[in-house]
């Protein structure tokens, strides 16, 4: 679920980044498929929290939720820039979830190849 949170955060990214001149549909799209993202994706990983501390411990946990967290919070960011028409800011916290989501899935499969670690 990481992996595809991270890949749909970063072709938002993409399409915002390419996007030079937004259209009012624009902004309500971004937001809608924002809105999906955290409902669908963000808060399942979020709500796997337990389990991942259980399974790989408090190192490995903090590791990887505190990247998660950034992108999760740089994601609302991103909404909260739509809905104050600032497509620029917007674009900016996407490209900044999809970096802090790939850190924190760099970190997950880091300590899923390497037992010791977690």
């Amino acid at each position: 679920l990481l992996d595809a949170l991270r890949d749909d955060v970063a072709a938002l990214a993409t399409e915002a980044g390419q996007t030079e001149s937004p259209r009012s549909d624009d902004f309500e799209a971004l937001k809608h498929r924002i809105h999906e993202l955290v409902i669908e994706k963000v808060e399942p990983i979020a709500d796997s929290a337990p389990r991942v501390s259980a399974k790989y411990g408090l190192t490995v946990f903090a590791d990887v939720f505190g990247p998660f967290s950034s992108g999760e919070r740089y994601l609302n960011r991103a909404w909260s820039a739509l809905v104050d028409r600032h497509w620029e800011e917007a674009a900016s916290s996407l490209e900044r979830a999809a970096s802090d989501l790939t850190e924190a899935r760099r970190i997950l499969m880091a300590a899923t190849s390497n037992p010791k670690r977690a």
